[in-house]
């Protein structure tokens, strides 16, 4: 588990933030990378649990296929994978 500590933000911050259209596609409403990161003084827990994971985290084409680290379910499929990968 990961927690995020948020600074408190005035009516008029939180306003601004949201006109920047940051906060629009992000699950929590916030980007912890960008913008919002003035208001976060601290995290408990692993940092890319907040930011998640890349838009495409792929691995490279081996002998014509290509694995797809989103479709690995968990930590053992994506160990799997990259073992494989690694031959």
């Amino acid at each position: 588990m990961t927690r995020v500590f948020f600074a408190a933000m005035s009516e008029s911050e939180i306003a601004t933030y949201i006109a920047t259209g940051e906060p629009m596609d992000k699950a929590g409403a916030y980007a912890i990378q960008g913008r919002a990161a003035r208001w976060i003084p601290r995290i408990e827990g692993d940092y890319a649990n907040v930011v998640g994971p890349a838009a495409e985290p792929r691995l490279p084409d081996v002998e014509g296929r290509r694995f797809d680290l989103m479709l690995a379910h968990s930590p053992q499929q994506r160990g799997a994978i990259h073992r494989d990968f690694m031959r």
